[in-house]
């Protein structure tokens, strides 16, 4: 199966979730940094929301620096305040990663977790949020490598909730 049809397929599966909650929801689109290399990194996710607890799709690309990258397709659930002008979150992701070593080297495609830490900044009359998040990425298959392939991004967007 191609790339971009598991990212479908990932997409289609969770696209029942925001319904599930009964039209309560967030979209998020977060942009930053790798510290894994310097690089850019960014997700996408679509959640829906039971008051401190999220679940839904996310996909998401990080550069590794020397040519390294790295993608992933999955799902994610969220932990955090749902009220309050600062609302801190934990998140946990379980993905399918492709990871790229190098720019010769075909890519690896592996399963994958990740944890993160961070904070949405809202105003009480707004749908928009000013969301940061430090996320840890780790691949938990050993294929085609000698050691655990992880990496940390540092990201920066907007989320829009309804």
């Amino acid at each position: 199966m191609t790339c971009a049809w598991w990212v479908a397929a990932v997409c289609l599966a969770f696209g029942v979730v925001p319904a599930a909650a009964q039209q309560t929801g967030s979209v998020g689109i977060h942009g930053g940094l790798s510290a894994s290399g310097p690089a850019l990194a960014g997700t996408a996710s679509l959640l829906a929301e039971f008051g401190s607890f999220s679940l839904g799709p996310e996909v998401g690309a990080a550069g590794l620096g020397d040519g390294a990258n790295a993608w992933h397709a999955g799902g994610a659930v969220g932990f955090g305040a749902s009220t309050g002008r600062i609302r801190p979150h934990a998140t946990l992701g379980v993905a399918r990663y492709s990871w790229r070593t190098c720019d010769d080297c075909a890519s690896l495609g592996l399963l994958g977790i990740s944890l993160g830490a961070g904070a949405s900044l809202a105003r009480p009359t707004s749908w928009l949020t000013l969301d940061t998040e430090l996320r840890w990425h780790r691949q938990l298959q050993r294929v085609g490598t000698p050691e655990a392939m992880s990496f940390v991004t540092a990201v920066l967007g907007l989320g829009l909730h309804w």
